[in-house]
């Protein structure tokens, strides 16, 4: 079963969300309807599900991807120089802070990141994260695991 969402536009407030048959009322989950903000942090993706939104507090690990494009795998005892390298934002808990921002919760992540990790506080702020309670180290992350 295929479920396709119905997006609606409140009359008061003009933003738009997306509105649950099943409910069966079509109340603005921004303004209920009063044309005032329900809340002070809105998604600045446009919309949420006509439903309460929950606060999520993420304690994740945030890394720092280098993907490395090789001609061939390399086989025990060689040496193989790269074509390219790429850099990523990453880890388990950044991907999960990042999707939550765009679903339209309101997210919160908690961590710490060194002085080479600036790149991924922006990520997680440019995506609607709230980097409040990430603690800045004066440290550079020098490990690096290949599996």
């Amino acid at each position: 079963m295929t479920i396709i969402p119905i997006f609606k536009k409140c009359p008061v407030c003009g933003k738009k969300y997306v509105w649950n048959p099943d409910i069966g009322k079509i109340i603005c989950p921004y303004c209920n309807g009063l044309g005032k903000p329900k809340r002070q942090k809105i998604n600045k993706f446009g919309f949420i599900w006509g439903v309460t939104v929950m606060k999520i507090l993420n304690f994740g690990s945030c890394n720092i991807d280098f993907v490395y494009n090789l001609d061939h795998i390399v086989a025990i005892g060689e040496t193989e120089t790269s074509n390219s390298m790429q850099v990523f934002p990453g880890g388990k808990g950044l991907n999960q802070s990042v999707a939550l921002a765009k679903a339209g919760m309101e997210v919160y992540h908690a961590g710490c990141i060194g002085t080479d990790g600036e790149m991924l506080a922006d990520v997680l702020e440019s995506n609607g994260v709230d980097i409040s309670n990430i603690k800045k180290v004066d440290e550079k992350q020098d490990t690096l695991l290949f599996k």
